[in-house]
């Protein structure tokens, strides 16, 4: 690199930095940060670093861990203001320009250890544990939906929903995360707003668009809180429908059971129900025998079926099909 392109960068470099430092003094210190132990947050998360040396891994230190480990009410400013905390300008600086400076000047520009994001994850935990308690951090935690980072979208949504109704101010941001592009999330958020409001009618009125999810662990308990709260629909009887034909049998087992929280609404579903009787797992055309039986003279369609389970290898199955047809057709002899 010629001279007058060595300067320009290293220019470049101060010009930045110093920003950065001008920046810090105008924003940063006009604030004061919570303390812990006569230390402000930036401390406490960079001791959090242990002092680690690239390539291996040195336990934080311990003050550092009890720092964003507390749960007791006088911690919380404490453990918001490290939800709110980011990277240090400088060191964003510093991250980009070292790859493009010329490597004397890159080598006067050490990376500074400041794991932000190890005292983050520690302090959504410390928050979630703290339930209603953490009703302030609320605001902090709804920032904390639209994080880059999957898992801290995934604990703020759990957080939230551990809070309970105190947190109603999160009702629409969780919302919103019923669309993230991670299902974890998804399921979190879901089972955040049943805590938070569940007879809240623009939770209900959302709750049967999550039965077309494309993960099936969110499809459940949709279906199972839309039974709970008896909002029965054409749509959760499809979804259950669909469920039956999981190709895990734990799946098929449960899709049969959450049918039996239907009543005789169930009736709709018979089709899909005489097809377990057919499935490879006998535990299941059992209860689909039994189901079916529970539905009563509504199943009138299923009686061939329920006849031909009578030959099963399995008596468990034969002996549901027996009491199934005595429920379904009583005045026909067996």
């Amino acid at each position: 690199m010629n001279q007058p392109n060595k300067k320009r960068w290293i220019v470049i470099a101060i010009a930045a930095l110093a920003a950065a430092s001008a920046a810090f003094f105008v924003f940063g210190a006009s604030k004061p940060e919570p303390l812990y132990q006569g230390r402000p947050v930036s401390f406490w998360i960079e001791q959090m670093g242990g002092g680690r040396v690239p390539g291996t891994f040195v336990p934080p230190n311990e003050e550092a861990w009890k720092a964003f480990s507390r749960t007791n009410q006088d911690a919380l400013p404490f453990l918001i203001a490290t939800l709110k905390a980011r990277q240090p300008l400088r060191d964003v600086l510093v991250a980009r320009l070292r790859p493009i400076l010329p490597l004397k000047i890159a080598t006067r520009l050490p990376l500074r250890d400041y794991p932000v994001e190890f005292a983050k994850a520690s302090a959504l935990f410390a928050v979630s544990r703290m339930g209603p308690n953490a009703r302030e951090a609320v605001p902090a935690l709804i920032n904390a939906l639209t994080d880059e980072q999957t898992r801290f979208r995934h604990a703020a949504a759990e957080a939230l929903g551990k809070v309970g109704p105190p947190a109603m101010n999160a009702l629409l941001a969780l919302q919103r995360s019923l669309k993230d592009a991670d299902f974890q999330v998804r399921l979190a958020a879901l089972d955040s707003l049943n805590r938070i409001a569940p007879n809240d009618e623009r939770f209900l009125s959302i709750l049967s668009a999550s039965l077309t999810d494309k993960h099936k662990a969110i499809r459940f308990l949709a279906a199972q809180l839309l039974l709970d709260k008896n909002r029965d629909s054409a749509a959760l009887f499809v979804t259950l429908a669909g469920l039956l034909r999981e190709p895990d049998v734990r799946d098929r087992w449960r899709a049969i059971e959450l049918l039996r929280k239907a009543g005789p609404d169930v009736a709709v579903v018979v089709p899909a129900l005489v097809e377990r009787l057919k499935d490879e797992n006998n535990r299941v055309r059992g209860l689909a025998a039994i189901v079916l039986g529970e539905v009563g003279p509504a199943a009138q369609r299923a009686v061939p079926a329920v006849r031909e389970a009578l030959k099963d290898e399995y008596s468990n199955v034969r002996e549901a099909a027996a009491e199934a047809l005595k429920k379904i057709a009583p005045d026909e002899r067996q």
